[in-house]
């Protein structure tokens, strides 16, 4: 394929051609699909892939593919100052086809996809997701681009193994996009079948596409069979019409690249992560200087928790973090988002361990969650308030970082320091009680194969673990507080609408740090770095009101 930052949109269109092979493209379609956007226009009227998606769908994702007017530039600007590249996805054309067929946009895709495209999730394992992601992220990250890392995690996703789904795609051409898909099915192996007088075609995996009405649909065969019914049955049926998604879609803000549904009840496998979310509607809006995420749900009756999103009680914990922190996050309530999942914080510490800093890996500091010395749900999440983790200094002589979480039960998060500390001696960790300003119980530890001493504290009703007694002094009592910040102003006048930062990073200072400690040509963060200079700010909040029972949260990646 031939493409330029002039067309370079194009690949977004391949992209989203290639979360034909399982609907979970449609999650990648945010973080890189959405990103860049097609080139020419079609003159029929667009279809909304939504109307032949079946109203049960737990999750769906639509996208423009090929926008104009402003949507087009400020989509080009951000995509020029992300990537600084003319083919910032090109080895995402891999996956389109297996057989090692080239394609070219111009002759083979562009005659006949239309403007827009969806993708919908019928299921997925939760477990063997989050394992399959656990297991290729630390890999992905050595690629040498965006690309790399997205073809990674994308062949992880899209193997059909973890999740049951379809992309769907409006058509300019039918009789050009059958074509098309023919030869793709050829390619594969697949042989003819049909439901309800549509025929389509299926490899031996289950893998199928074919035109459903005015659409092109790829992914399993049970989701290409629900988009049959849906399109037989008529729009009524579709997800257009579910209240949740109706009320949502027409609160949510014009000029979205794209959009994402999700309803929690059909995904019970995230448990607590969204809080009392029910039912969710994510919007990306690109401008020329920045990319913006709104985030807006309808909750359970009586439920306030926002879990992982950006919320009020989140932004109010952050608030009191350490006032030179550059990275900040806050979560609301610790035991609401993980108390009835700790396998999700399980798996989160097993993410965590894969990382590295340079050389340095950061197994042995997580390995007391993943310790079956440690229950915890009963010796953490049980007594565990708001929390968030900060990072502040740009230098190895100032550099403090750590965690810390409100304690509803002091006396259990000072136990809570000791089991800490029984599982890194169980680890052969060289553990030191020892006594930090403001902690009730404290001890240090010296990781092996970590650099950093690691410090453990209780006190003044919270718990914090950090690089250092310091960091855990600062933790427990700042000296002075993000809220009255630089940072933490700037970052509330670029989410606006009132919002409070529960999130925020300065990447400036980050990529300084990062050359300071001489990090830079260390595996896996030396193709990292140029995307990160291309970064100027991530701020979040959360907790405006919409009305309805709708409430929104905003995060903005301001780019250089």
């Amino acid at each position: 394929m031939q493409a330029s930052l002039q067309c370079g949109e194009m690949t977004t269109n391949l992209h989203t051609i290639n979360a034909l092979r399982s609907f979970l493209l449609a999650l990648a379609a945010l973080a890189v699909a959405a990103l860049l956007a097609g080139c020419g226009s079609s003159s029929s009227p667009p279809l909304n892939p939504a109307t032949v998606v079946p109203a049960s769908a737990p999750l769906y994702i639509g996208a423009i593919v090929q926008p104009s007017g402003t949507l087009k530039s400020n989509t080009t600007a951000s995509t020029q100052k992300l990537t600084h590249s003319g083919e910032p996805f090109s080895s995402l054309l891999k996956l389109l086809s297996p057989s090692g067929h080239q394609l070219n946009y111009d002759s083979e895709v562009k005659p006949w996809l239309g403007q827009q495209a969806g993708g919908f999730l019928i299921s997925i394992n939760g477990a063997k997701a989050t394992e399959a992601l656990t297991n290729s992220f630390s890999a992905a990250l050595s690629s040498s681009s965006i690309a790399g890392v997205s073809e990674g995690i994308l062949r992880t996703l899209l193997g059909g193994k973890v999740s049951q789904g379809a992309i769907v795609l409006d058509t300019t051409n039918e009789g050009k996009a059958r074509a098309f898909l023919e030869a793709r099915a050829k390619e594969a192996g697949a042989h003819s079948a049909s439901y309800r007088g549509v025929s389509y075609q299926v490899d031996g995996n289950g893998y199928a596409e074919g035109i459903v009405g005015k659409f092109a649909v790829l992914g399993s065969e049970s989701a290409l069979h629900s988009v049959i019914d849906t399109e037989q049955a008529g729009p009524s049926s579709s997800i257009v019409h579910a209240a949740g998604y109706a009320k949502l879609s027409s609160s949510a803000e014009p000029e979205a690249l794209a959009n994402l549904y999700l309803r929690t009840a059909g995904l019970p496998s995230l448990g607590g992560l969204f809080g009392g979310t029910e039912q969710a509607y994510i919007s990306l809006l690109p401008s020329a200087t920045s990319l913006a995420l709104d985030i807006d749900t309808i909750s359970s009756a009586g439920q306030t928790g926002s879990g992982l999103l950006p919320g009020t009680e989140a932004a109010q914990f952050v608030g009191q973090l350490p006032g030179g922190s550059w990275l900040a996050l806050g979560v609301g309530d610790a035991h609401a988002t993980f108390g009835q999942s700790a396998t999700t914080l399980r798996s989160l510490a097993t993410l965590g361990s894969k990382l590295k800093i340079g050389s340095f890996s950061l197994e042995g500091v997580f390995a007391p969650l993943l310790s079956n010395s440690i229950d915890l749900n009963k010796d953490l999440l049980s007594w565990m308030g708001a929390g968030g983790v900060f990072v502040s200094g740009n230098g190895l002589l100032n550099l403090q970082a750590g965690l810390v979480v409100a304690s509803k039960d002091p006396s259990s998060s000072r136990a809570a320091v000791a089991k800490l500390a029984a599982a890194y001696r169980q680890a052969g960790d060289q553990v030191t009680s020892t006594t930090i300003p403001g902690a009730e119980a404290a001890v240090t530890v010296k990781v092996q194969g970590f650099p950093v001493i690691v410090a453990i504290g209780a006190g003044a009703g919270k718990f914090a673990i950090g690089l250092g007694p310091a960091s855990v002094q600062e933790a427990l009592n700042p000296s002075t507080t993000l809220s009255s910040s630089a940072n933490y102003q700037a970052a509330s006048t670029t989410l606006g609408h009132g919002l409070k930062p529960s999130l925020l990073v300065e990447f400036p200072t980050l990529v300084s740090l990062i050359e300071t400690l001489g990090l830079g040509q260390s595996e896996g963060i030396s193709t990292t770095l140029p995307y990160l200079q291309s970064l100027a700010t991530l701020s979040g909040g959360g907790g405006e009101s919409l009305g309805n029972g709708v409430t929104r949260a905003r995060v903005v990646l301001g780019l250089q």
